[in-house]
């Protein structure tokens, strides 16, 4: 929703200066990149990849909602960031689980 509108996520943001527009394409680069990385770990498919990669996208986010705190951004957008932190965070808890276990089974093997 945030490439449509971003007003919805980032709270005043418009499309009407370099600035912003440069802000913008940042955002998209950025969740692009991540996206192709993902895509490369689930043809590996192998859970440390995942774990990293969910990892820095955690991190991201994490970063996205101390700077959303900083500039006084709206509370639908802490909630927002909030929401993906939670999402995040459960599924990096799930892939740490999944490598112990898997890290386990090769002892025992």
């Amino acid at each position: 929703a945030g490439y449509f509108k971003p007003d919805m996520v980032v709270h005043g943001f418009a499309f009407d200066s370099v600035a912003n527009q440069t802000m913008g394409m940042m955002f998209t680069g950025r969740n692009v990149a991540l996206g192709v990385a993902l895509i490369l770990v689930a043809i590996g498919g192998v859970p440390e990849s995942f774990a990293v990669t969910f990892l820095i996208r955690f991190l991201i986010e994490l970063q996205d909602l101390i700077t959303n705190f900083v500039t006084g951004g709206l509370l639908n957008e802490k909630i927002f960031v909030a929401v993906l932190l939670v999402i995040e965070g459960f599924v990096i808890s799930r892939l740490f689980k999944i490598i112990g276990e898997k890290h386990a089974a090769e002892k025992a093997g």
